[in-house]
């Protein structure tokens, strides 16, 4: 199964498949839920990067503009939500291509609320430049695959027939979508393209989205690339 044989985009945040648009109906497994990994990107994913740097807000200061903070208390109530959400529908991974410990750092001093759901729920962070070291993988997309195709053999060690939804803001997270269907042909790889360099209000609007389809995303039976534009 080709991961680009079925495509979804969603317009101004709006959600529309390719089937719907043809007046079909998109076919659905609900046992694809017995067997479902939800892999999330970290950087203008969960955490605003490109909101922190356009503010200057650098890695150890101590005060966050009070406009920014309140916007960032806004993001986090959705973020979690998000993050509690997922965790029902299957095992969450956040494969990041930074430096190890930006996770814990950075939800400590912008994030704290995510930071306690993710030790308390026991999400596991992986930093896939980190772990891949030594096995031949030197692109960032190469790495994430890499990373991606561990957790999910680490997880279902004895089944190809896996429901993986991959979420992330760059063309890096297709990039290893793509190569890891390669690898497991069987898989039902559903890889989510958010919107580049996010604001604040763009982020929450479109974890708020994927939320409301969320599940009809995990219950499809057919890998595909879907798109969040403004």
């Amino acid at each position: 199964m080709e991961l680009g044989q079925s495509s979804v985009t969603y317009y101004s945040m709006t959600y529309r498949s390719s089937d719907e648009r043809h007046g079909q109906p998109v076919r659905t497994n609900s046992r694809l839920l017995d067997k479902t990994i939800i892999l999330l990107d970290w950087d203008d994913t969960i955490l605003p990067s490109t909101v922190l740097r356009l503010h200057g807000v650098k890695r150890d200061q101590m005060s966050i503009p009070p406009g920014l903070k309140n916007g960032l208390l806004v993001l986090e109530k959705t973020v979690c939500k998000f993050i509690a959400t997922a965790t029902e529908y299957g095992s969450i991974a956040i494969i990041t291509n930074s430096q190890p410990g930006w996770v814990d750092d950075s939800s400590s001093q912008f994030m704290p609320q995510v930071k306690a759901l993710l030790l308390g729920l026991k999400v596991k962070v992986i930093y896939a430049q980190h772990c891949t070291a030594g096995v031949g993988a030197t692109h960032d997309a190469d790495c994430k695959m890499t990373a991606f195709y561990k957790y999910v053999r680490e997880q279902f060690p004895n089944t190809e027939e896996v429901n993986i939804v991959s979420l992330g803001d760059g063309s890096c997270e297709l990039d290893a979508a793509h190569k890891l269907q390669q690898k497991l042909p069987n898989a039902r790889i559903k890889a989510v393209k958010l919107a580049p360099n996010p604001t604040l209000e763009v982020l929450s609007s479109q974890l708020s989205l994927l939320l409301r389809r969320f599940e009809d995303i995990l219950t499809a039976d057919r890998s595909s690339e879907i798109k969040l534009i403004r």
